[in-house]
């Protein structure tokens, strides 16, 4: 199996250039998220808000990984987890503090991505 190493400079130019669109996407999506997760922290709690974020973290998760950003990658990936868990749940319950918390974190990372260009 090859690595991103292997690549030519043309195909590497190419992911870099996709890897940057998916970034400039940030802003955008991420008001998005903190729309739903408002709307997950109602009483009751928006269930079909939360399966939205759930979706969007899940495809954010992929391509994060797809352009090795490791460290989005990994709080998607455990924010995905958060989530899947409490959509199990019934009755539905709100966002506990700590998914609250990760939100917080991975919506700054998403608001400031200068650091992953």
């Amino acid at each position: 199996m090859s690595s991103r190493r292997d690549l030519k400079p043309a195909t590497e130019a190419h992911i870099q250039r996709l890897k940057a669109q998916f970034v400039d996407t940030f802003a955008g999506r991420a008001d998005q998220m903190e729309e739903w997760q408002d709307r997950c922290l109602a009483d009751p709690p928006d269930r079909e808000a939360m399966k939205m974020l759930r979706t969007e973290v899940h495809q954010l998760r992929g391509s994060a990984g797809l352009y090795e950003l490791k460290e989005l990658f990994e709080e998607f990936d455990v924010l995905q987890s958060e989530l899947d868990q409490l959509l199990e749940q019934r009755p539905a319950r709100g966002l506990p503090a700590e998914t609250r918390h990760r939100m917080h974190r991975v919506l700054q990372l998403m608001r400031f991505p200068g650091r992953f260009l």
